[in-house]
């Protein structure tokens, strides 16, 4: 038996040495990083809040939602710094806009603090917010709309200008998107090398 107890096999995750430590109270022979603790392969942001739900205090403070606000913020902040376009529901302003849809709830203060002042005595913020999650990933994107540049297009020599003199370059092709089946649009623009970001 404690030869039995000492190998593990096919173990894939942290849960699973976890809770054969916790079972046997020995740490198995095997010992293999790849084996042992091959990371989670996330598709995107809500494959990404699936482990923030099974595991909050590996994330954030006790159960703070705005902890966690700030931590999605930091997500899309990393995705537009490589370029990157996810494809489904985003969870900063376009989840504010659904909450505000929805629930007819003021989310000038962040939609974690929407949810912290709507939440009864009996429940916890970070549960209703997981619930509320689990519908909004329903929704699906579909591009209304585009327009895009052409070569019979001049340009005009007026750019958009951040901070104090950072120029952003013109958009090559813009994209209005419902996220149905709710009645929510957006208008993103596409520069070539990545989207410039979209408003709700």
């Amino acid at each position: 038996m404690i030869g039995e107890a000492h190998t593990v096999d096919g173990l894939r995750s942290h849960a699973a040495v976890e809770e054969h430590v916790y079972t046997h109270g020995l740490m198995p022979q095997d010992t293999n990083p790849r084996r042992l603790f091959e990371p989670p392969r996330l598709r995107d942001v809500f494959s990404w809040l699936d482990l923030v739900q099974q595991r909050p205090s590996m994330f954030i403070r006790d159960g703070s939602l705005t902890d966690l606000e700030m931590l999605i913020w930091g997500y899309y902040a990393a995705l537009r710094v490589h370029h990157l376009e996810e494809g489904v529901p985003e969870m900063t302003r376009h989840f504010s806009a659904w909450l505000e849809l929805k629930k007819r709830w003021s989310t000038s203060l962040g939609w974690a603090h929407a949810i912290a002042k709507h939440t009864g005595k009996d429940a916890q913020p970070l549960d209703v917010f997981f619930s509320l999650v689990r519908d909004y990933q329903k929704l699906r994107p579909a591009v209304l709309c585009h327009a895009a540049l052409g070569p019979q297009h001049a340009p005009t020599g007026k750019r958009c200008t951040i901070g104090v003199d950072r120029l952003l370059p013109p958009p090559l092709k813009i994209e209005v998107v419902q996220y149905r089946p709710e009645p929510i649009t957006t208008a993103s623009g596409w520069r070539g090398r990545g989207w410039l970001g979209s408003a709700a």
